[in-house]
């Protein structure tokens, strides 16, 4: 509790406090303390921007799912906080962070733009939505982004897609259009080899 005290109350002190607790927890032998996700949680709202990088940290290594909206406020509240929570979240794997990461990832910072194209494509499932859509963009610089991170992620229903990109960008770079064409054809083996074992058990 009085670390806890001084993460909340000391913008000096406060990430000292905050590794003070992370090594407490290093040190035990096994489980965790039972309000230790609790103290977490509060340094993420009232911390430093020291203890919070630190919380979002440990919350990272332990995929920690109810933290999502503090770790999103923290970062709105301190942008150099930015790329510490995205990479959180790429970490916890929640598609609930989608719309946020989506932000950055059609945003004018580079670094935050890749960082925000690789969560999503980590995260999956409804989070490749924002990067399926920015295959189609305009800006060649967000289209690469989002194509050399969901190419590995595509599925046979993409096909259309990869197709529509391939007859609507001719003029992107050669490496990427080859790295398209060559994942539509890992695709069409996908969807053929599926299709011969449909009707191998039909008949």
């Amino acid at each position: 509790p009085a670390i806890r005290e001084v993460v909340r109350s000391s913008a000096i002190h406060g990430g000292d406090a905050m590794a003070a607790m992370v090594e407490a927890r290093m040190a035990m032998e096994s489980g965790l303390p039972t309000d230790y996700y609790s103290a977490l949680d509060e340094a993420l709202w009232f911390g430093s921007r020291e203890a919070r990088r630190i919380a979002m940290t440990e919350l990272a290594r332990f995929r920690t799912v109810p933290n999502i909206l503090a770790i999103m406020d923290a970062a709105e509240d301190d942008p150099e906080l930015r790329p510490v929570a995205i990479s959180t979240l790429a970490a916890i794997r929640s598609d609930r962070a989608r719309f946020w990461l989506a932000k950055f990832l059609n945003g004018d910072d580079p670094g935050l733009r890749d960082a925000a194209a690789t969560a999503l494509a980590a995260i999956g499932g409804r989070a490749l939505d924002p990067l399926k859509e920015a295959t189609a963009s305009t800006d060649p610089e967000l289209r690469a982004a989002a194509l050399r991170t969901i190419l590995p992620a595509t599925r046979p229903e993409d096909l259309t897609a990869l197709y529509e990109y391939l007859a609507g960008f001719p003029e992107d770079p050669p490496e990427l259009l080859e790295a398209v064409r060559e994942r539509a054809l890992e695709l069409e083996q996908i969807a053929d080899a599926w299709n011969e074992s449909q009707s191998a058990t039909t008949d």
